[in-house]
């Protein structure tokens, strides 16, 4: 069993084996991307529709809790005013800037795991480690609004 963790280890470090895990993070990334415009241009929207309509409801002098989306605003004021540059671009690429701003944050959040605990972890770790904000990004799991799909 070790020489096959041995093996894989030495695969994915290679330089084949991150250019492939590159890869295979960008098409996963690309179906999200696309996933995310599926969801933005559905009758009802999805929630950071809501969260446009909230933050241009504010600046409107409109309560920003109710602006009839299906998709309730929650958060504090403060996301309102952070989004109102968004609510002044078009809708698509509000989404993309939106989808970017999250993929940057994943991508700091895995620099800022792999600094404080790739040393201590085993290379089963670093591989769940890598994997797991991938798996959680997945439709079923972050889908919280039934029949919404």
């Amino acid at each position: 069993m070790i020489q096959l963790q041995d093996r894989i280890s030495k695969f994915f470090f290679s330089r084949r084996g991150l250019t492939l895990s590159f890869s295979l993070s960008l098409l996963i990334l690309l179906i999200y991307f696309v996933q995310m415009f599926g969801k933005a241009y559905r009758d009802n929207g999805y929630d950071f529709t809501s969260y446009l309509l909230s933050s241009e409801a504010l600046f409107a002098g409109t309560n920003p809790y109710q602006t009839g989306s299906p998709f309730p605003f929650i958060y504090p004021l403060f996301l309102c005013v952070v989004l109102m540059p968004l609510t002044l671009l078009p809708y698509w690429l509000s989404n993309a800037i939106w989808f970017l701003l999250n993929v940057a944050a994943l991508y700091l959040s895995i620099l800022v795991l792999d600094k404080f605990y790739l040393n201590s972890l085993s290379y089963k770790g670093v591989v769940v480690l890598f994997l797991l904000p991938f798996l959680l990004l997945t439709n079923v799991i972050q889908n919280n609004c039934i029949g919404s799909a």
